[in-house]
């Protein structure tokens, strides 16, 4: 299983969404906060990319969490 926390220490961040590299060809789950977030995922050439349907704001105590089940 592999995570990706993005966590804002002061002000704030907006995302359309993220990359990583390719690990595991399990499910996905994206987070912020506590808010389970709808996403599309599309893996090539070894990196991962999460595309979010609506900008998210990114702000301190609401960090982004993006994991992915190993298969």
């Amino acid at each position: 299983r592999s995570r990706l926390r993005v966590q804002v220490v002061e002000g704030w961040l907006l995302a359309r969404g993220v990359e990583m590299a390719e690990s595991g060809d399990g499910g996905s789950q994206v987070k912020l906060g506590e808010e389970t977030i709808p996403h599309k995922l599309q893996a090539r050439d070894g990196v991962m990319r999460f595309s979010f349907a609506q900008e998210l704001k990114c702000e301190t105590g609401r960090d982004l969490v993006v994991e992915v089940s190993g298969g």
